[in-house]
């Protein structure tokens, strides 16, 4: 049979499995119109391909493979980059180490270029039929595609129904409705961890929140530092199961809480400013989810910073996007206007978390790295910049108030560990990872009224108890870890198996 009559389905079905496949793997996290539009993209860029390759006359199933290849190679680049990495650390190879971000990224790509240089001559040289080939390719490209379809299939039938929720509270007692802020910037330390890891004196902060009438929690610990988990324990008011998986908190926590649900009882507009991460980008409860126009997704981010699309955009995909999303719920908050209606507002900004795009006036500073030398100075200069917006944003907030609001302003975990503090205790890493700051702002709050230790999971049990009625008793201020809290990677899934550290934090 003539290469020119096998029908070619499996560049289209290669060209979407990495989507699918991505999409598969986070279900819970990422909405289907996030997928539509790659998956649109990577069929169609594979369509144009193909087309090409018959316009210089070569042969339909070899145009395939052409295609195949590029898509292959493409979807590959971070996996080689890696492994780039990794013979330099393993084999004492140091001539990446020697160079930047960029270089090493182009030598991956050279890498890939060499490899489709080699093995396009070979597919267009070689003198067999393809037919055989091409009806296996085919076949297995077809049997990936089901796969990741019926994954998605049994994910999407897992999440139906409405989600498990905790009881819910009666309104009753309540006699004033202040406006509620509750504000999480990511990754934000303690004073403790900045004074002692980073030799940063915070205390002109601290006490400008103290001047407008915060109490600051000093002793304030993450009960899990990872978003997903603190955020969502925050919100429910509750410790999660041990053990539990984070797609099942995620998706718990998109699609509601228990926070919102009774505040939205008592009559709240409920505002959720949402980020680039995924769990926190939008609501389904929120009477308005709002986000940055024309943002990237987190999926698509994803996707792409498997591509050698990751080197145009920088030191990873989401630089541009980390610094104009936080710029823009900083400024939707500082244009909030007077409203009769009490309102809610939910706000996960993700500064001082990295990557650092910001010095400490507010200038934007060239992508750079997290880690390694430097990004303590970057942190810090970050963490500034955060601090004054942070003051502006309360002043503003409290004159727009009808009366007294309640503000809080509490991270979701401490910073990620830095090189140095891997060389400390376990007890001393633990404390930089869940050390975060915790401010409490409300009508008529002393001191004596915000526990010391008070942590995520106990705040609206506060908030609740002292303004809106309830009788909440607030619960142990547990901390949990588990095998990767000090060095997590993107890929940690768990089930999470939650170890309660809290002893190890106090003892000295």
């Amino acid at each position: 049979m003539p290469d020119q009559r096998v029908r070619v389905i499996f560049p289209w079905l290669i060209a979407a499995w990495p989507v699918l496949h991505l999409f598969a793997a986070n279900i819970r996290e990422t909405e289907a119109m996030d997928v539509a539009v790659p998956l649109l993209l990577t069929v169609g860029a594979a369509v144009v391909l193909f087309v090409f390759f018959r316009l210089l006359r070569v042969a339909p199933p070899r145009a395939g493979l052409l295609v195949s290849l590029l898509i292959v190679l493409t979807f590959s680049f971070t996996a080689v980059h890696q492994a780039l990495i990794d013979l330099n650390d393993h084999a004492g190879i140091e001539m990446l180490a020697a160079y930047g971000y960029s270089v090493r990224h182009g030598v991956a790509l050279g890498v890939l270029i060499l490899v489709f240089g080699v093995l396009a001559t070979f597919i267009l040289r070689s003198s067999g039929r393809l037919a055989r080939l091409t009806g296996l390719l085919n076949r297995v490209s077809a049997a990936l595609v089901l796969l990741a379809l019926f994954r998605i299939g049994s994910g999407i039938l897992s999440m139906s129904g409405p989600p498990k929720r905790l009881d819910s509270l009666e309104v009753r007692g309540v006699t004033a409705t202040p406006d509620l802020f509750y504000i999480v910037p990511d990754r934000y330390p303690s004073g403790e961890t900045l004074r002692t890891a980073y030799g940063f004196d915070n205390r002109p902060f601290l006490a400008g929140l103290e001047k407008r009438g915060f109490i600051i929690a000093g002793k304030s610990r993450s009960n899990y530092a990872k978003s997903a988990f603190s955020i969502a324990a925050a919100l429910d008011m509750d410790f999660h199961p041990n053990p539990c998986r984070e797609r099942d908190v995620v998706a718990r926590l998109r699609r509601g809480h228990r926070v919102g649900e009774f505040l939205k009882n008592l009559g709240y507009r409920y505002l959720h400013l949402g980020s680039w991460y995924g769990p926190t980008s939008e609501n389904e409860l929120a009477d308005a989810s709002i986000k940055y126009p024309g943002a990237l997704s987190e999926f698509a981010c994803a996707l792409l910073g498997m591509t050698p699309l990751k080197s145009f955009f920088g030191l990873g995909i989401r630089y541009e996007h980390h610094a104009e999303i936080g710029a823009f719920q900083l400024d939707r908050l500082l244009h909030l206007k007077p409203a009769d209606q009490p309102r809610f507002v939910v706000v996960h900004l993700l500064l001082p978390h990295g990557p650092f795009v910001y010095d400490r006036e507010g200038r934007r500073i060239p992508a750079n790295s997290e880690y390694g030398e430097g990004s303590k100075a970057r942190f810090l200069g970050q963490l500034q910049f955060v601090n004054g917006k942070l003051l502006e944003v309360v002043d503003h907030l409290v004159s727009i108030s009808r009366q007294e609001p309640i503000i809080v302003i509490q991270a979701d975990e401490g910073p990620y560990l830095r090189e140095d503090d891997l060389d400390g205790s376990r007890a001393a890493q633990l404390r930089v990872r869940t050390g975060l700051l915790a401010a409490y702002k409300g009508p008529g709050l002393s001191a004596g009224d915000v526990p010391e230790t008070i942590s995520p999971v106990n705040t609206f049990r506060l908030v609740f108890s002292r303004w809106f009625g309830q009788e909440l008793p607030l619960l142990p201020d547990r901390v949990y870890s588990w095998d990767g809290i000090l060095k997590p990677t993107e890929e940690d899934e768990g089930p999470f198996h939650w170890t309660d550290v809290s002893g190890t934090l106090r003892a000295k």
